[in-house]
């Protein structure tokens, strides 16, 4: 579940990261429109996919460091500066395990990837 809090962060986060660019990664790999179904995918497709995701968001790091650190701080109910101090890589792992954080990205996605009328 998404809370009122976490919406605009969330929304923020995703408005700061090129979602085309991503989406592009995406459709090369045929995972787009259907999506990722991790049943169909090899440990090295997976490695891959997260490679080329990476090389999209990583440049945008700095943008969203922030605003990740926010929603970790209010997702976990702790403050910023506790939030700032958690391992990363586990704190992103943990938002995007939550079905309602990872729908709100896919979702987004989509919509960014379609094509324009």
């Amino acid at each position: 579940m998404i809370t009122l809090e976490q919406l605009p962060l969330l929304a923020r986060i995703a408005a700061k990261i090129d979602l085309s660019a991503m989406g592009a990664v995406l459709r090369r790999k045929d995972l787009l429109p259907d999506g990722i179904n991790k049943d169909d995918i090899s440990t090295e497709q997976m490695m891959m996919i997260a490679f080329e995701v990476g090389a999209v968001i990583v440049p945008k790091m700095e943008d969203i460091s922030k605003d990740i650190t926010e929603l970790v701080a209010v997702k976990k109910g702790i403050t910023v500066a506790e939030a700032g101090k958690l391992d990363a890589i586990q704190s992103i792992k943990d938002l995007l395990s939550e079905a309602g954080v990872l729908d709100f990205f896919i979702k987004r996605l989509k919509l960014a990837t379609e094509p324009q009328a």
